[in-house]
């Protein structure tokens, strides 16, 4: 899998929402299943410089139609994300030597180990062991 090059400009981002969500249950399912899902990006990548845009310009024609791996900012913290290219990006527009490139992606968030851990599992766990430490050693008599 090819990853975004790191001498290139990051994304500025702004997810695209199409649900609505009426309670904190809603909330949290969301961000349960929102890891299982494709979400849309409409993304600008400021080039600072030619050099920087032809660069730029160089990678997106090697890519080609071909998904490419990129960390991004999220709400929940910086991830990484199977990207593809689905509108743009297109040729650039220029003001004060800035090279700006407009476009969409769609993305799927790779998956951690932390993502396979059952939330309540864990906080089950954590409160059987408070339980059994405090019996061992609180409770427990002293034996002479």
């Amino acid at each position: 899998m090819i990853t975004y090059p790191s001498y290139l400009p990051d994304f500025k981002t702004s997810r695209i929402q199409s649900q609505n969500f009426n309670s904190e249950l809603q909330e949290f399912r969301r961000e349960i299943t929102s890891r299982d899902y494709g979400v849309q990006w409409n993304v600008e990548i400021s080039c600072i410089s030619y050099e920087q845009s032809r660069a730029f310009d160089k990678w997106i024609d090697n890519l080609g139609n071909q998904p490419f791996i990129k960390s991004m900012r999220t709400e929940y913290g910086v991830f990484d994300y199977e990207c593809r290219f689905i509108d743009g990006p297109l040729e650039p527009t220029e003001i004060n030597n800035v090279y700006r490139y407009n476009a969409a992606i769609i993305s799927d968030r790779l998956k951690t180990d932390m993502d396979y851990i059952d939330r309540e599992l864990v906080d089950r766990y954590k409160l059987d062991a408070s339980i059994i430490d405090c019996a061992i050693n609180q409770n427990w008599p002293e034996v002479l």
